[in-house]
């Protein structure tokens, strides 16, 4: 879903959930190019799978901070 963030207007507000055990700049060299506002949360990867394939944990209040936040 991130890789239409080509259409984008410049200074749209992007948060990405970015695994720690699958980190990848990909969306994040995207919405600097395009001139977007974007923030990382990370999320701790659990259970059996790896790689982007596996279930994320993400710390809720950090969420609602970056999400609430202006910046």
């Amino acid at each position: 879903g991130l890789s239409n963030l080509v259409f984008a207007r410049p200074g749209t507000r992007v948060t990405e959930i970015l695994p720690e055990a699958w980190p990848h700049p990909c969306f994040r060299n995207l919405a600097a190019l395009c001139r977007l506002t974007y923030r990382e949360v990370p999320a701790a990867s659990v259970g059996e799978r790896h790689g982007f394939a596996a279930d994320a944990l993400v710390d809720a209040a950090l969420l609602a901070s970056v999400a609430a936040s202006r910046a």
